[in-house]
């Protein structure tokens, strides 16, 4: 008669040589459970916020680098250029402000 085994199929002998006494299954505590899934949500739950957080530090660390938008009136004067749209300062203004907020 042969054996099923975790590792192979064979005869008795070999197998519990090979991989040792037959498997048995673990139970879990009636809580187990629960508590993973307490701390998948706690889990979920911080690296949420973290993201926020590393967001608006981002955002900052943006507006930061380039508070008068010199940088994005530079790019945003070549983008005009290019598509032969005429600009003024006040349209050049609103559209760095609104890419600042947005972005």
């Amino acid at each position: 008669m042969l054996r099923v085994s975790a590792c192979r199929v064979s005869a008795p002998r070999v197998a519990r040589r090979a991989c040792g006494a037959p498997r048995t299954v673990a139970t879990k505590a009636p809580n187990a459970s629960v508590h993973e899934r307490e701390t998948g949500f706690e889990t979920e739950y911080f690296n949420r916020e973290e993201k926020k957080l590393l967001s608006g530090l981002l955002k900052k660390m943006a507006a930061a680098s380039d508070p008068n938008g010199e940088k994005d009136l530079g790019s945003l004067r070549d983008v005009l250029a290019k598509h032969n749209i005429k600009s003024n300062t006040a349209l050049e203004k609103d559209l760095v402000s609104w890419k600042q907020q947005q972005h």
